[in-house]
């Protein structure tokens, strides 16, 4: 058992990527891949359900997952833009807001009751 430690730059935890800079662009792109938005298209396009159903689907699975970890990542602005850009894409669908039909994010926000990204992962890391 006196075998050494092998020294590694990054590695998963608890499902999450640990790295030697204490980055997380990997962990943030590996959780917007599990967030796994596009297996619950039925779901989505589902005429039967309100958007209200589906907002608290989105909050409970999608973001949950997305989310896992938040506290500990350093997130550089452009990786913060990408997740906003998800997240709005991700509301838009759900309220059935396509191109051309144009909406601020803003105004997506408040009609979806949701805070900017940003604001969300800062109240988790003062947690």
């Amino acid at each position: 058992m006196n075998q050494p430690l092998e020294d590694v730059s990054s590695f998963n935890y608890l499902g999450s990527i640990i790295t030697t800079n204490g980055g997380s662009d990997k962990d943030i792109q590996c959780r917007l891949n599990k967030a796994a938005f596009g297996m619950l298209n039925k779901l989505w396009r589902d005429r039967s359900l309100s958007s209200g159903t589906k907002l608290k689907v989105f909050n409970s699975n999608v973001k949950s997952v997305m989310f896992y970890g938040c506290e500990t990542w350093m997130i550089p602005k452009n990786l913060m833009r990408s997740m906003q850009a998800f997240t709005n894409r991700c509301l838009r669908r759900i309220y059935g807001i396509y191109w051309p039909n144009t909406l601020t994010n803003n105004a997506l926000w408040n009609m979806s009751n949701q805070q900017p990204l940003e604001a969300e992962i800062k109240r988790k890391k003062y947690r």
